[in-house]
């Protein structure tokens, strides 16, 4: 076999493995590559008794939750609306090292914002139906541009056994509460940054704190082991490096200039 056809078989090769490993790696949802717009992936959520045994939910239970998270998008962004996809066979790690640099780069190219999944026990409590829950969320574009050393692009919920009517319903606002809100704000923020997008990732972020000073001060955030004020801090600081870029764009004419004088001057 010449040189040259060594060559080309050994890049074919490394392709073809390369192409393999980011299937294999996606091969519960082949959604995720379906569509080219900012999307939300909502992987597998496991739904338990009180005996840990895992339950069997009825494909209009999935529906709901497909339909409630694409509403809650349309929502929130309602000039981008960033597609639901529903993985109901794809079930990352729950402690998010599944979320290898190669897979991160391929979720990040595909306009992946967010992915949820995790965990919902159904039990007792006080002798009445009641649920807890492990929710699980990693934010591609912040583990994509700032690495795992963030410390802020994997977030583990966890929800104490609360005392429920309607367990599915009760599911669905645990999957997609305040958090999910914020997240999903701060990952959409970072990707209109990265495209120059100053006053779109502006907006997110000023959404993201908002709800984030009006959730610590009512005290509905989850139990997370980070630290809810680093989290909020960090929002401002995108805030700030928002308005200092924008400004610093010869290419920007918005308001954002005059704000970024404002603050420069000592104003509000």
């Amino acid at each position: 076999m010449s040189a040259l056809r060594l060559i080309t078989f050994a890049f074919l090769f490394i392709v073809v493995s390369i192409s393999s490993a980011s299937a294999q790696s996606l091969s519960g949802c082949s959604g995720i590559e379906g569509t080219t717009g900012p999307k939300v992936v909502l992987d597998k959520l496991e739904y338990r008794n009180e005996a840990g045994e895992i339950q069997i939910l009825t494909s209009d239970y999935e529906l709901e939750l497909i339909l409630e998270l694409r509403s809650r998008l349309q929502n929130l962004f309602p000039d981008t609306q960033p597609l639901p996809v529903l993985c109901a066979k794809r079930a990352p790690k729950p402690d998010g090292t599944d979320f290898i640099p190669s897979l991160v780069k391929t979720l990040n190219n595909r306009n992946v914002l967010l992915e949820i999944w995790g965990t919902i026990k159904a039990g007792k409590k006080n002798g009445k139906q009641a649920l807890g829950a492990n929710i699980l969320m990693m934010l591609i574009p912040v583990r994509y541009y700032e690495g795992s050393d963030s410390q802020l692009d994997f977030h583990i919920l966890s929800y104490p056994k609360k005392e429920e009517d309607d367990l599915e319903a009760a599911s669905i606002e645990i999957a997609f509460g305040t958090e999910f809100n914020v997240y999903a704000a701060i990952a959409h923020g970072i990707k209109a940054l990265r495209n120059n997008s100053y006053d779109k990732a502006k907006k997110y972020f000023s959404d993201a704190r908002i709800q984030w000073e009006n959730a610590l001060a009512d005290g509905s955030l989850a139990n997370t082991p980070t630290n809810q004020d680093l989290i909020l801090q960090y929002i401002k600081n995108l805030e700030q490096k928002t308005i200092t870029e924008a400004a610093a764009d010869p290419n920007y004419s918005g308001d954002l200039v005059a704000l970024a004088d404002m603050l420069e001057d000592g104003g509000p």
